[in-house]
């Protein structure tokens, strides 16, 4: 039996994120994991999959580098050698988080956590050696989220993929079918159509990316076209065959019926919490009606020593929110923390040509919510460092109040995801777009895109 202030269930993004807020701070802290540290994020999802939307951007730049004068030929892509250059990042990072927590003094067991009580759990080790019981003043569930499955299609990681398989694959296939036409779908199928695969969407939805406005939708269609990618909105998929070689699914649109084939599938449908057989039903732990865990403003479960954070707590589902939800934890169990009155300012990004990124209110989200506003769009075909870059797709575009203050923000374009962090910061302090406007923002780079944008909105 071990004794301990606070176990922490889960070492992704959130989990080794608290334990080393808590361990520094002087509290002893046991950390579980049953795969490496690290989590889904760092092992088969953020960081694998950046390291492939960087490899297809370089042969898709080399590609369109004759509009510029250089002329590069047919790029050879070595697979196997994408995939250890990829694995090679991942091991490099997470011995650099191993060695944080040893050096911070966590105790990180290998093994599967299961709830006994709110303040006893029992880890589960190979058949070898003993279970371990653990006490502990505090717990913190931090299990993460899995890849979420489409009934008729069983997840092979060989024919029918999950992200898992397919940043694994060893070979480019000719064509792959993509059922979801969310965020992991279309990353992946601007990935693959880069690397060169003949790529098909299918989304039940009648278009893709509901939370978005629709003249961003419209700049990703237009996108994923230039690409080769065929979309196919307000569509289901049934699977009608599968052999070694191919996978037929049958595609109902609104007009017609269609058999397809495709190499590869992919089910990119968005992920389910990881809550199966860690005995939140022993400590009392209440779900919400679409099953992920209920915590209060300072991240509390109804059992009140336990915590959650990260993606069992719900959308958005996003590292950086697991993270901040964990600092946000351990400073509550310091007794440092405040509760907020208001949720932080959460920005996503999505890694497709062009690149999206978004904080705050969209259009469509202030007209529900009858907020009055201003919007505007500054055009990256206006920019001189866009030209430069012969990246002239795509706009900024802010929301103000009546008073200035920029209550949103959507970029899509060139590095959206590198920009998006300074007008975040501007939502979350309160900042006008004047502020903004006063700030001198660097000749010629992107970020002039925002400068241009709020200088005219404050006009």
């Amino acid at each position: 039996m071990k004794q301990t202030d606070v176990a922490i269930i889960g070492a992704g993004s959130g989990g080794y994120t608290t334990a080393l807020e808590l361990a520094k701070a002087g509290k002893k802290v046991i950390l579980i994991e049953k795969d490496r540290v690290g989590g889904a994020c760092l092992i088969r999802g953020c960081i694998p999959s950046k390291a492939f939307v960087h490899a297809s951007n370089i042969v898709h730049k080399g590609k369109r580098s004759s509009d510029i004068g250089i002329d590069i030929g047919e790029p050879v892509i070595d697979m196997v050698r994408i995939q250890e250059w990829k694995e090679g990042i991942v091991d490099k990072m997470v011995k650099g988080i191993e060695g944080q927590c040893k050096k911070a003094g966590v105790d990180v067991l290998h093994g599967t956590a299961r709830l006994v009580s709110d303040k006893s759990l029992v880890v589960k080790f190979s058949d070898e050696i003993p279970d371990e019981e653990i006490i502990t003043e505090y717990v913190i569930l931090a299990t993460g989220a899995s890849p979420r499955e489409v009934p008729g299609f069983e997840i092979d990681e060989k024919m029918i993929m999950s992200s898992t398989g397919l940043l694994d694959l060893k070979e480019i296939p000719s064509s792959m079918g993509v059922i979801g036409g969310g965020v992991i779908g279309l990353e992946l199928s601007t990935v693959m159509a880069k690397l060169g695969c003949d790529v098909t969407i299918i989304e039940i939805l009648d278009d893709i990316l509901p939370f978005s406005d629709d003249d961003v939708t419209r700049t990703i269609k237009k996108g994923l076209k230039a690409l080769g990618i065929k979309l196919l909105t307000g569509s289901r998929a049934k699977l009608t065959g599968i052999d070694e070689n191919n996978v037929s699914i049958e595609v109902q649109s609104p007009k017609e019926s269609e058999t397809m084939e495709f190499q590869k599938i992919l089910i990119g449908v968005g992920s389910q919490p990881n809550l199966e057989g860690i005995g939140i039903e022993k400590a009392g732990i209440q779900l919400d009606k679409d099953g992920f865990v209920k915590t209060d403003g300072k991240l509390r479960t109804s059992s009140s020593n336990i915590f959650a954070i990260g993606d069992i707590r719900g959308n958005p589902m996003l590292a950086h929110k697991a993270s901040m939800d964990g600092i946000r934890v351990a400073k509550t169990i310091l007794g440092v923390g405040v509760e907020r009155q208001k949720e932080p300012i959460i920005p996503y990004v999505l890694f497709t040509e062009p690149e999206l990124a978004s904080a705050g209110l969209h259009e469509w989200e202030a007209k529900e919510k009858g907020i009055e506003y201003q919007a505007k769009r500054y055009y990256f075909a206006a920019l001189g460092k866009a030209l430069a870059m012969n990246e002239k797709d795509g706009f900024v575009k802010i929301l103000i109040d009546p008073q200035g203050k920029i209550i949103g923000c959507t970029i899509i374009g060139p590095e959206a995801s590198n920009l998006i962090s300074e007008v975040t910061l501007a939502i979350e302090k309160d900042l006008t777009v004047k502020e903004i406007s006063n700030i001198i923002h660097p000749h010629p780079t992107l970020s002039e895109g925002i400068w241009e944008n709020a200088r005219h909105l404050s006009e």
